[in-house]
């Protein structure tokens, strides 16, 4: 059965939850943080005061066990999340499962929560309030302190009552002009502060304290056989769609077509009793661009519920100034608002699979192309290279001289002649090759944020392993994660990411390089475990659509971003970028034979999207930050 939809169609009830607290001023705005949160704030409210100073709020749609303010012996508790035994299955007292674990073992005792979590916890007897995040930063939480009082939310917004007007940090709207994720503790906002996952912050009435309770360590290499290293991987993948499913009415999933999306289509459909349905992005007008031939083989036979969106004349700033509002912000995501309508068309109350950090948790590979490239194995490197070529669409060679002139021998000659070739032959400089310089000179300084990119150079990972790792603990993760769940609780649904699976990482983080990239083969050892389960059109793909066509196109045909809406919009836009800059790489979108990489592409996306929020608030307002002010301060 399948179905093409065009408007979204609903059924069912919402489950969302937005859980805030306030201690000190600011108690009688609790409504008005839920209320911020839009959607997730919910209809079903509950508010508690523990004396002297401390108020606890939920929100939610509707009230699930443990949604609501737990009170237990004097403690409180306010949870956004799911906690599950042993055996998977969701606690039916979360928090008093939270409380008693923190009677008996402290801070140190949320390390063996399972499930995704964030959470607010009063301590009678300390006088203290801990805010938890769960390791994986499946869930988020934010807080903020001042002079009168501590407060905290599920998201940013949910603090603009107590905020106001603050502008965005200079320095975080920087990384965001250059694509960089903001560090993991802090907000788009210089008061706001996000929580790291596996910490908790801990107010006593006097300061804020952060206590680490959970990371993810990169394990010892595992010893097991490599047959038996995909029965195992697939019996941790299975487990992990099992556990998200369970007990669950409705199941969706997205559906892209590609490894990730469909396994967990297809696994999901093994563990729940009612057809699962399937959410899919697809460009009928442009069959060659479209991935609709694998997602019909990922159904096929399976009985799914299947939905295609078209994608149409994408215009990649539709929807922009709602997604501003809902991310209390620009947010570095450009196929977000492409997915906006796949989103909308999932069913309100049920659980929405993602295959988000497939390709974080199951490396496609980069580990074991360092090390071969680290051991001078320059003939096996060409071999694997051939496979991950397809994959990115670039050539073999040209990955592996990129490789050789990072690791090879005599490599700094190699590069001072490369550049020489350049200077003679008179090549041009690529406008996006260093994305700094879009800024402004002026911003660039007063940001600082050269300064803040050198310090987060780090040496390069001495194996494979080491590469990998540093990705999954790499801020990019939480800040992906929680725009994700912005735009599930937006829509009434409640996102899980069976890869961002703990013993899932953790098993993955033992393997060795070569069992995720092994003859070419990208990804490899999620093709052996889902051997019996994909078919093979699908399995043993090689290349993934990644929409960047459309992107291209969206971009070319926006007079969102076309060089004379650049230009009228230099007085406003030039405090930040270099508008010159800015319109000579618009430009080259007007080249068809002119290649524009997939960062100059997010680049120009990010620009416009920037631009709309500057032109959406009243000209004066401190919030469209166009008055530079100065950089980053420490909470």
């Amino acid at each position: 059965m399948s179905r093409e939809l065009h408007a979204p169609y609903r059924f069912g009830t919402p489950r969302v939850t937005a859980i805030a607290g306030v201690w000190g001023d600011g108690a009688e705005k609790m409504a008005a943080m839920l209320d911020a949160m839009g959607r997730r704030g919910g209809a079903r409210r509950a508010f508690r005061h523990f004396p002297p100073h401390l108020h606890l709020a939920c929100g939610h749609l509707p009230a699930r066990p443990g949604d609501d303010v737990v009170e237990l012996e004097g403690y409180g508790v306010v949870l956004d999340g799911r906690l599950e035994a042993a055996d998977g299955r969701r606690l039916a007292e979360p928090g008093r499962t939270i409380i008693d674990l923190y009677r008996s073992k402290g801070i140190a005792g949320f390390a063996d929560l399972r499930g995704e979590f964030a959470f607010g916890l009063w301590d009678p007897e300390g006088r203290r309030l801990i805010c938890a995040r769960d390791v994986l930063g499946a869930r988020p939480l934010v807080f903020r302190r001042d002079q009168a009082s501590f407060a905290f939310a599920s998201e940013e917004r949910g603090l603009a009552p107590l905020y106001g007007r603050e502008p965005l940090c200079d320095l975080r709207v920087a990384e965001y002009l250059i694509g960089l994720a903001p560090p993991s503790d802090r907000g788009m906002r210089a008061s706001v502060s996000r929580l790291v996952p596996g910490t908790a912050a801990v107010f006593d009435g006097d300061g804020v304290q952060i206590h680490r309770f959970d990371a993810l360590v990169l394990p010892n290499e595992t010893t097991d056989a490599p047959a038996l290293q995909a029965q195992r991987f697939s019996s941790l993948l299975r487990d992990a769609v099992a556990r998200r499913c369970a007990g669950e009415a409705a199941v969706d999933c997205f559906l892209s077509g590609g490894l990730d999306s469909s396994s967990l289509a297809r696994l999901a459909a093994r563990e729940t009793a009612d057809t699962v349905r399937t959410l899919s992005l697809v460009d009928s007008a442009r069959p060659a661009l479209s991935e609709r031939p694998y997602i019909e083989a990922a159904i096929r036979d399976q009985g799914f519920d299947a939905h295609f969106v078209e994608i149409g004349d994408y215009d990649p700033f539709a929807g922009a100034h709602a997604a501003l509002e809902r991310h209390a912000g620009p947010v570095a995501a450009p196929n977000l608002l492409m997915m906006r309508p796949v989103y909308e068309n999932a069913r309100q109350g049920a659980v929405l699979l993602d295959g988000h950090g497939g390709d974080e948790v199951v490396s496609k590979g980069v580990g074991r192309l360092l090390d071969l490239a680290r051991a001078g194995s320059w003939i096996r490197l060409y071999r694997e290279l051939r496979g991950v070529a397809d994959l990115y669409g670039e050539s073999a060679p040209a990955m592996l001289l990129a490789l050789y002139r990072g690791f090879g021998p005599g490599r700094h000659k190699f590069a001072a002649l490369a550049r020489r070739v350049r200077r003679i032959a008179g090549r041009p400089q690529e406008a996006d090759e260093s994305p700094l310089d879009l800024l402004s000179s002026d911003f660039r300084a007063v940001s600082a944020i050269d300064a803040a990119v050198s310090a987060r150079w780090r040496p390069r990972p001495a194996t494979g392993r080491e590469a990998e790792h540093e990705v999954l603990t790499g801020p990019q993760q939480s800040y992906a994660l929680e725009v994700l769940d912005r735009e599930a609780q937006d829509v009434g649904v409640e996102g899980r990411c069976p890869f961002w699976d703990r013993a899932l990482i953790d098993y993955s983080m033992s393997l060795p390089p070569q069992a995720k990239l092994q003859g070419g083969w990208t990804r490899f050892i999620l093709r052996q475990a889902m051997a019996e389960v994909l078919p093979d059109e699908v399995l043993w793909r090689r290349d993934k659509h990644d929409f960047s066509s459309q992107l291209r196109e969206g971009l070319w045909r926006s007079p969102r971003i076309t060089p004379q809406a650049l230009e009228a919009a230099r007085s406003r836009l030039s405090s930040h970028l270099n508008v010159d800059r800015v319109i000579a790489l618009r430009r080259r979108l007007d080249q068809p034979d002119h290649p524009v990489s997939g960062d100059a592409l997010q680049a120009l996306w990010r620009i416009g999207l920037w631009a709309i929020w500057t032109e959406s608030i009243a000209p004066g307002d401190p919030a469209c930050n166009l008055k530079v002010g100065g950089p980053d301060v420490p909470h």
